[in-house]
């Protein structure tokens, strides 16, 4: 009886026994795949974390690519660059050289179907200096005078289309009624618009002494660089009239380009300080504003 009695308490013994580490067993390998799952949990965050930092390297690597070129990225031309620069002065009615708003709308439109870049004065400074293009399609869009409809009637067309483009302020104007305030010129700079020069008064430099000719240049960058916080490059001549000395006079204001009346495409061979131009008037066909941004003619 007792050797049965040994028997089954040893029996209990070894059940018991066996569950508990049966159970501590499992306990164990429950624990071992936690940890194995959590190790690969870890790795993929490493790895996740890793692969961000790489990206985030190569966006700042761009960037600093960018920042020291700003043509990075943009098409090497094999001769020299051909860039029309397109001449209007007021949007209104009246005569040749106002170009109704609901045209010049049209013309903006027939620009955006047909895939030109409107450029800012840095990128055509780096078009005409570098021979390279942000697109194949490129064009300079600038209005001379300063007439206070460029931004009536001007802006909300450039906003629409997205189109840049460069006013040419008569400084000594700005207290006009029909011309820019220097709020107007704010409003329209914080809008994605260029403000370059166009002298203070208007005046056709070869009728002035070359001292005047010099303050005519150099009191409207000035003037425009302090109310703008700026730097203005580009001078716009009135009449596109200029005598021998005016590109260096230009050149000593601190112009890097100049523009004159002179109609065709602009190259660098011209002179960046004496460009030729595109003069746009009313009434063109698409087929003639198209054929005047390939030939200037």
């Amino acid at each position: 009886m007792r050797r049965k009695v040994f028997w089954v308490i040893l029996a209990v013994i070894v059940l018991t026994l066996g569950a508990y580490l049966g159970y501590h067993s499992q306990d164990e390998r429950n624990y071992a795949r936690q940890t194995q799952l959590e190790r690969l949990n870890h790795r993929a965050v490493y790895q996740h974390e890793v692969a961000l930092a790489q990206l985030r390297a190569r966006q700042d690597q761009a960037k600093a690519r960018a920042e020291a070129d700003p043509t990075h990225g943009w098409q090497k031309v094999n001769g020299p660059v051909q860039l029309p620069i397109l001449m209007y002065h007021s949007i209104s009615t009246g005569n040749s050289l106002r170009m109704p708003p609901e045209q010049l709308r049209q013309q903006m439109t027939w620009l955006k179907q047909e895939g030109y870049d409107t450029l800012t004065p840095e990128e055509a400074y780096l078009v005409l200096t570098t021979n390279k293009k942000p697109a194949d399609k490129i064009v300079w869009i600038t209005f001379d005078d300063g007439y206070r409809d460029n931004l009536i009637q001007g802006l909300p067309i450039f906003k629409a289309l997205h189109i840049h483009a460069t006013i040419n302020d008569v400084t000594g104007y700005q207290m006009l009624g029909d011309s820019l305030s220097i709020n107007d010129l704010k409003t329209l700079k914080a809008n994605g618009i260029s403000i370059e020069s166009h002298t203070v008064s208007h005046k056709e430099l070869p009728t002035l002494a070359p001292n005047v000719q010099q303050q005519e240049l150099t009191n409207s960058k000035q003037e425009l660089d302090h109310v703008l916080h700026q730097r203005t490059m580009a001078i716009a001549y009135p009449v596109g009239r200029t005598t021998p000395e005016t590109p260096a006079m230009a050149q000593q204001a601190g112009y890097q380009l100049g523009v004159t009346t002179k109609e065709g495409l602009a190259q660098a061979s011209q002179g960046l300080l004496t460009l030729d131009r595109v003069r746009i008037n009313p009434g063109v066909t698409r087929d003639q504003y198209l054929n005047l941004l390939r030939t200037g003619f």
